[in-house]
């Protein structure tokens, strides 16, 4: 006979709680490894982070996300010289 065999022949209640139970497990062991994710994923972020940190110490990618959106299209679509130009439209 199996070494669990109770759970083959087991009766309505002990088989709910049995079932109950292993669905709490598979739940634990999701958010456990959901949250392993997470951590791998914000280190590796940070690692890709620090490989882009200039010598100033600044993340060129931050630095363009927090530009406004017309220094960000002017940028990426015009160049530089019309950023400056922009730049001085909006800060006059």
């Amino acid at each position: 006979m199996p070494k669990n065999s109770n759970t083959l022949t087991a009766d309505k209640p002990y088989q709910d709680v049995f079932n109950r139970e292993l669905d709490l497990l598979k739940e634990q062991d999701h958010r456990c490894v959901q949250a392993c994710m997470e951590g791998a994923m914000k280190e590796l972020e940070e690692e890709e982070r620090q490989k882009r940190v200039g010598p100033g110490g600044l993340d060129p990618l931050e630095v363009y996300e927090s530009l406004p959106k017309l220094h960000q299209f002017c940028f990426h679509r015009l160049g530089t010289d019309l950023v400056v130009r922009s730049w001085k439209l909006t800060t006059s």
